[in-house]
């Protein structure tokens, strides 16, 4: 298994960004929001330090504003078109 290392710059994206990505993956898998509040705060520690669990798991669903990453409740029927616009990878 390869492992990749990813370095986000704060002024690209807000921490509703983050929420949101952890959102759409969690929502397809029906992932308890606890969890998800855990996954944000280990993945995104240095984000979230100062956050505690709780806030962040009464806030991953943000609908209101405007941020890059937006929720999608139906991410898993749009991959094809995700891959391809993120990794240049056309599906057949």
């Amino acid at each position: 298994m390869n492992c990749v290392s990813v370095k986000i710059e704060k002024k690209k994206l807000k921490q509703t960004d983050l929420k949101n990505f952890a959102w759409n993956i969690g929502h397809q898998y029906n992932i308890d929001s606890e969890v998800l509040a855990m996954f944000v705060v280990n993945l995104f520690h240095s984000w979230f330090k100062n956050t505690e669990k709780g806030t962040i798991q009464k806030t991953l669903h943000n609908t209101t504003g405007t941020y890059s990453i937006k929720i999608d409740e139906n991410i898993l029927e749009h991959l094809p078109e995700l891959e391809e616009k993120v990794l240049g990878k056309k599906h057949k």
